[in-house]
């Protein structure tokens, strides 16, 4: 079950949201004080923040700052929760690396909607403290445009005990495997708006992933395909329907890789 923490200066208005974060199926913990909200980020297991800009000592800006500068707290989906927005608010808010920022007019189906937009795409605890080497050493991301197909792969790689997170598109594959940094990525190439080969060409051109391995599963089995594959840099190029042995062997083979390297 993912967890979440909401930091809200009403006590009334906290205890609402936290009764209907529980009605939707997450563990919900709150505080109205706001040193206390940053010392239950790094402590507990957390997976997503709610926060009120207008907090006091240190306010809602100053909470994210916080966060951001600490390598434990700072890949945490981040949600600002506030009445009356300015877009001045709205842009210091995005310009601090906030993952969204809605206002409290808005209908909470709405804000439970950005919520689990969030969360589907991480196993829960994967921010957890006493995890924050084993997770990263562990994850795997999946961007796959097949739903069927993304849901198989993800129950083996869990079966295996791998952290999996996944992606039903390349734009929003390489959004996380920016932010998350996971240990290795499988992607499809065909897909709608960023294909696979697009996916990889801007992975490695960024610091942060140029090294991380990288499968291609695919029906695409001509050598032309292939060849490209290789001159972008992937790391393997398996062909669909997808034999699990040589999947893990593949995944194994990259684990190894980096535990030598």
């Amino acid at each position: 079950m993912h967890k979440i923490l909401v930091i809200e200066k009403n006590n009334l208005f906290l205890e609402i949201l936290l009764e209907l974060l529980r009605r939707e199926g997450w563990q919900a913990v709150g505080t109205c004080n706001s040193r206390l909200g940053l010392h239950l980020a790094k402590k507990q297991m957390l997976d997503l923040i709610i926060c009120d800009i207008r907090m006091s000592d240190p306010n809602g800006y100053q909470v994210l700052t916080t966060l951001r500068q600490d390598p434990i707290t700072n890949k945490i989906p981040f949600i600002f929760f506030s009445a009356n927005l300015t877009e001045g608010e709205r842009y210091c808010a995005m310009k601090l690396r906030a993952d969204d920022c809605l206002d409290k007019s808005c209908h909470f189906e709405e804000l439970f909607q950005v919520i689990q937009t969030h969360l589907e795409k991480i196993p829960p605890g994967y921010f957890a403290p006493s995890k924050h080497n084993k997770s990263r050493n562990n994850s795997i991301l999946i961007i796959e445009d097949d739903r069927i197909t993304r849901s198989v792969l993800s129950k083996l790689l869990e079966s295996e005990k791998f952290n999996v997170i996944s992606a039903e598109n390349g734009c929003t594959g390489l959004q996380l495997a920016k932010k998350l940094n996971p240990h290795l990525i499988l992607c499809d190439i065909n897909m709608p708006n960023l294909d696979g080969y697009g996916v990889l060409k801007r992975l490695r051109e960024n610091l942060t992933t140029a090294k991380t391995p990288f499968i291609f599963l695919t029906v695409e089995t001509d050598s032309i395909s292939r060849r490209w594959a290789w001159q972008l840099g992937a790391s393997d190029y398996l062909t669909k329907p997808v034999d699990t042995k040589k999947l893990l062997e593949s995944i194994a083979n990259q684990f190894k890789y980096l535990g030598s390297a």
